[in-house]
């Protein structure tokens, strides 16, 4: 886990976006060996736009895709 946060400064404080956020704790998770699976709780056919989002949160924090 150190080593994910050992681009901050010692001292310094650490402001995220939530963007940020999210990669981070998708590396954590990468790093732990967690399986992650994208999915929608969209409630319209409009939502589903956000898919894209987290498909592309995912390829940032260097999840591998396994399957089709």
């Amino acid at each position: 886990m150190s080593t994910l946060l050992s681009t901050v400064p010692e001292g310094k404080p650490l402001f995220l976006s939530n963007r940020e956020l999210v990669s981070l704790k998708l590396r954590f998770a990468r790093a732990a060996g967690v399986r992650i699976s994208l999915g929608s709780d969209s409630h319209g056919p409009s939502q589903l736009r956000f898919m894209e989002l987290a498909a592309g949160a995912t390829l940032i924090a260097g999840i591998p895709k396994i399957g089709s």
